[in-house]
């Protein structure tokens, strides 16, 4: 069962807790200290404990604009940073995928698990 949820990420309240997050180059996007600490703390509500959260954006070195957009490149150190001692970094699983225009792109994708 998928349950999809479309909505400021930053503001949204999540009505129960979920047992997956999955964020393909959502964060990335957000470039404001503000606006990143209120995704980690909507991650933290949503996500029950025991629950996983996996997300992924360009990583260092990778690109530095997307679709004409700056972004912020994560690790795994900061993305912990961003989430705390609520959650425990799992794994990280670095990508290098070609654009259509033949350039290469790093992408890292990073599971955690909430305490």
């Amino acid at each position: 069962r998928v349950e999809w949820v479309v909505s400021d990420v930053t503001s949204w309240r999540p009505a129960r807790k979920y047992d997956l997050w999955h964020d393909r180059a959502v964060l990335h996007f957000l470039r404001n200290p503000v606006e990143q600490r209120a995704y980690a703390e909507v991650l933290r509500t949503a996500v029950r404990s025991g629950g996983w959260a996996i997300i992924g954006g360009f990583a260092p070195g990778g690109p530095a604009r997307c679709s004409g957009l700056d972004i912020v490149q994560h690790d795994a150190e900061s993305l912990g940073a961003l989430l705390g001692d609520s959650f425990v970094l799992l794994e990280t699983h670095g990508e290098v995928h070609g654009t259509p225009q033949g350039r290469e792109q790093r992408f890292r994708f990073h599971l955690f698990m909430r305490k």
